[in-house]
């Protein structure tokens, strides 16, 4: 069932839709996207101690070109200075050339604070068809999700990821229930996939706050 994670969960869209890079570009650098999604807190984004974006915000995306190597990324509470607020998450991040990635501050299952790091399919994609990845980043439980009335993927879980490549131009209708149960709690939402895109597709936020998914749009 998990094949089916892809095209069940893109079309849960809610809102954003960020039209990122294409791929990777060569001479030993790497693409590097950076997704906030932690709903409320406004941060300062550090490599190698020093400060790259400064007051990101719930839902903002940037993209950086950086040579291959390994990099200490940090996420500092918004603060004048460079790098002077406290550390909320820590990650090292191992970036190889011609490859592209996407860091993520997102939330845990319980909702804590965390640095997730993904590696994008940038490979061709075959005719008529468009790549689906999916990642859950949201401080959510266990979801199952339904596709045009059917359930297509049980217990996915925070943390998980997969990738499907599915029939594009094509309309898919989809909504979330708590696992085991019927119980809407996302949609039914229609999403179309374009041919020849790569989408990267992130569930995030908090109970709290909302839940809702923002998409990578990629070119191939």
């Amino acid at each position: 069932m998990k094949r089916l994670i892809g095209l069940a969960v893109a079309g849960m869209v809610a809102a954003s839709v960020f039209m990122a890079g294409g791929v990777a570009t060569a001479g030993g650098k790497a693409t590097v996207h950076v997704l906030h999604a932690v709903p409320g807190a406004k941060v300062d984004v550090c490599v190698n101690k020093a400060e790259v974006k400064s007051n990101f915000t719930y839902k903002s995306h940037f993209t950086a070109q950086l040579p291959e190597g390994t990099y200490n990324v940090s996420l500092r509470a918004a603060q004048a200075g460079e790098c002077t607020g406290d550390i909320i998450k820590y990650l090292k991040a191992d970036l190889m050339g011609g490859k592209n990635y996407t860091l993520v501050a997102g939330l845990t299952s319980k909702g804590a604070p965390r640095l997730f790091a993904f590696k994008n399919n940038m490979s061709p994609i075959g005719d008529g068809k468009a790549r689906v990845q999916v990642r859950h980043v949201a401080g959510a439980p266990t979801v199952d999700v339904w596709v045009n009335g059917a359930p297509a993927i049980t217990r996915f879980q925070n943390a998980e990821e997969a990738t499907v490549a599915l029939p594009a131009p094509d309309d898919y209708t989809v909504r979330v229930a708590p696992k085991d149960t019927t119980t809407t709690v996302i949609g039914p939402r229609t999403f179309s996939l374009s041919k020849g895109m790569a989408y990267q597709v992130y569930a995030v936020g908090s109970g709290d706050a909302g839940y809702r998914f923002l998409v990578l749009a990629q070119s191939v």
